[in-house]
């Protein structure tokens, strides 16, 4: 989902896509990231850079079983992200973000790199 003009994306979307493992979604003009926006899936890899987010939401990362292992949100714009986000994230996570984040989440993880 690159260079659309969506600017929402529900849980409902994704609802029924309980075997989704990959996801892209760049370059739109996407302003928040919902709480458990994912839950259903079985996501590993999400790809959601170059976007216009504002806000992320609590747990936005949770899948039924902690799954991803690899966030991209360069690009994004995004200044402040709260201290819940990461813990729903798999173990030995890569998380990517931008020099423009100037409140970066607590984390005692020490398996997450960013």
């Amino acid at each position: 989902m690159q260079r659309n003009q969506i600017r929402v994306i529900t849980r409902e979307m994704f609802k029924d896509l309980h075997s989704l493992e990959v996801l892209s979604v760049f370059g739109n003009p996407l302003i928040e990231i919902q709480a458990w926006l994912f839950f259903n899936t079985q996501l590993t890899n999400l790809y959601m850079f170059q976007n216009n987010f504002s806000s992320i939401g609590e747990r936005p990362f949770a899948t039924v079983n902690n799954t991803i292992k690899q966030v991209s949100l360069y690009g994004s714009h995004l200044t402040t992200i709260s201290d819940v986000v990461w813990q729903d994230l798999g173990t030995n996570s890569y998380v990517a973000v931008d020099s423009t984040l100037q409140f970066a989440p607590v984390t005692c993880r020490t398996d997450l790199e960013m």
